[in-house]
């Protein structure tokens, strides 16, 4: 066996004989805690028919001071398809240890959703156990259970036990996550690719917090969260299951345990803003098989480089699918980037396998370590923390660090730990964020010709009819200028139509109405006409405008020449003069229309 392979071997081996605990938290389960769980969501997978879910919720303290009898927990447990199988409560009112207990006997296969709430204005704490079995008395089979948020209490007299987690995230990379000596009075933490992230935003702000600071919040509401065992994921956990979704009341197929999927990013465009002549607009893309940070890097000079000084880089949380990032088309030194400016842009998934693990309200932690057991490199235990920006004040017990970059948490037991103190501990009150991720580069890089919004005129012609039988058969004909990109055109706007040998096109210089389509008013009075040999040329007066997603309509007429053969057929083509109106783009400036002396 390969040295690495055998190290993590090892490891796993290490990690198992840790966790011979029963599927449930409290006291000598697999979260040890004094007092056992507070209202949360558990879930367990049930492979086969004959398997059974046991499980268990017992009354761990009394109710807090104010709790009144009628306030209660309600566990409800609802199989794959939905159906609720168990409701039970636990009053404040009723003795400690009062129990709840059940088993399922539903056939059903898939994830069956364990669901405690409570009602009040406390949290009644309960030990639980939750346990698939092989059959109704068979042996349990550990590393079936999760939850995706882990709420518990445990007091602060007693120091708690070491203790492991183990998650998965939606792009398959695992994590086995350690405690040593955690002492919360109550604590809740979460396993996402966030952590905690700027106000108003998914944004990772790679930082700890006060849970008062207005500047951050906890990310747990911006997806992607990881499962959390409570024992190492039984191997027979599959990719994905059905199970109920309890806000669409519908079953879906959710991710579980799945092979590590590589990132990508496809599709990057830029789209520019509203206001017109502003070089602000918006950049989109798709990604997949990522969930978390993305940074949108922009190369403002287009010299190839994107770290000059006049370079951005914008970082952003992104979702799996569609993505939007917002551009205020300001570049690096904080002026404004010229409309017709050329520039690459790229968008780097520069962090795959990102997770943050976020804890609230930790009084004491003697140590953790956070180990990725899969993937490139592994096992790493490499993890990062800046705790800068938790307020020292009333905290006489800080950590002995405050910024982690790339610490190794398997050399001791006391990475990024602090001392107790039920009210001035480090973590009291407090979101402390640790993360880990693998090195990774993957983008998608294009150029962008035009930042801002313009307006963009396109011509149509209306003519009743394409024939002329005789000589000097005359009809009338409209050139219509409409404007397509909801922009007033404003500035000089020229029309060119070309004259022809075997027709013959004059116009009038006032408003009248054109024989088309019987009568349109013309608006000829608004555009003065030049002719030279080969066109004629109408260029709209000054002040005139054409306005967002309105037309002007010049009028025309056509008339056969003496002595034209029949056969003789001849293009009338109009054409938008380049930057008419203040447009760029000319793809678009040119109509022709066929007319025949038959």
């Amino acid at each position: 066996m390969k040295t690495k392979q055998l190290l993590l071997f090892l490891f796993l081996l290490a990690e198992t004989i840790m966790v011979a605990s029963a599927e449930g938290i409290g006291p000598g389960k697999a979260v040890p805690s004094n007092n056992g769980a507070t209202a949360m969501t558990f879930y367990a997978y049930k492979k086969t028919a004959a398997e059974q879910i046991a499980f268990s919720f017992i009354k761990s303290a009394a109710a807090v001071t104010g709790a009144v009898s009628t306030d209660k927990l309600t566990i409800k447990v609802y199989s794959p398809s939905g159906n609720l199988t168990y409701n039970q409560t636990i009053l404040a009112s009723n003795a400690l240890n009062t129990a709840k207990t059940g088993q399922t006997a539903s056939t059903e296969i898939g994830i069956w959703t364990f669901l405690i709430e409570q009602a009040g204005n406390f949290s009644i704490p309960y030990i639980t156990d939750i346990n698939v079995k092989a059959t109704s008395t068979g042996a349990t089979i550990v590393g079936r259970v999760y939850t995706e948020r882990l709420n518990f209490l445990h007091g602060e007299v007693t120091n708690m036990s070491t203790f492991s987690v183990y998650s998965v995230n939606q792009q398959g990379y695992k994590y086995t996550s350690t405690f040593y000596n955690l002492y919360p009075i109550y604590i809740s933490f979460v396993i996402n690719p966030f952590g905690n992230v700027l106000a108003g935003t998914c944004t990772s702000a790679y930082k700890s917090s006060d849970s008062s600071d207005p500047r951050y919040a906890w990310g747990d509401n911006c997806g992607g969260a990881s499962k959390i065992f409570l024992n190492t994921i039984a191997e027979d956990v599959p990719a994905s299951a059905p199970r109920y979704n309890l806000t669409t009341n519908a079953t879906v197929t959710e991710w579980l345990n799945p092979e590590i999927a590589t990132e990508n990013v496809t599709g990057l465009a830029y789209t520019p803003g509203a206001a017109a002549g502003v070089a602000a607009g918006s950049f989109t893309f798709n990604v997949f098989n990522y969930i978390g940070n993305a940074t949108l890097q922009i190369d403002v000079d287009n010299n190839g480089l994107y770290t000059d000084a006049v370079d951005r880089s914008i970082s952003a949380g992104v979702q799996q699918g569609a993505n939007t990032i917002a551009f205020d088309g300001k570049d690096g030194v904080g002026n404004d980037i010229p409309c017709t400016a050329t520039l690459k842009a790229k968008v780097v998934l520069d962090r795959p396998g990102e997770i943050h693990f976020v804890m609230s309200d930790a009084e004491g932690l003697g140590g953790i370590k956070i180990t990725r057991t899969n993937g490139p490199s592994s096992p790493s235990s490499l993890i990062n923390w800046d705790d800068t920006s938790v307020y020292t004040a009333n905290r006489p017990n800080p950590t002995p660090i405050l910024l982690g970059t790339n610490v190794n948490s398997s050399f001791t037991t006391t990475t990024h730990g602090w001392a107790m103190n039920a009210q001035t501990g480090w973590g009291n009150s407090a979101f402390i964020d640790n993360w880990a991720y693998l090195p990774g580069l993957t983008n998608q890089e294009i150029t962008v010709n035009t930042l801002c919004r313009f307006p963009d005129l396109t011509p149509t012609t209306d003519i009743d009819e394409l024939s002329f039988f005789t000589d000097g058969t005359s009809r009338d004909f409209i050139v219509n200028l409409y404007e397509i990109e909801n922009l007033e055109a404003t500035g000089q706007i020229r029309l060119r139509v070309t004259k022809l040998s075997a027709f013959t096109i004059t116009y009038p210089t006032t408003n009248t109405v054109s024989n088309v389509f019987g009568g349109i008013s013309n608006q000829n009075g608004n555009w003065t006409f030049a002719e030279t040999s080969g066109f004629i040329t109408a260029t709209a007066k000054a002040g005139v405008t054409i306005p967002a997603n309105g037309q002007a309509l010049i009028g025309f007429n056509i008339t056969r020449k003496a002595g034209t053969p029949p056969g003789n057929s001849q293009n009338i083509t109009a054409t938008i003069i380049g930057g008419s109106g203040g447009e760029i783009n000319t793809t678009n400036n040119q109509v022709v229309t066929t007319v025949t002396a038959q």
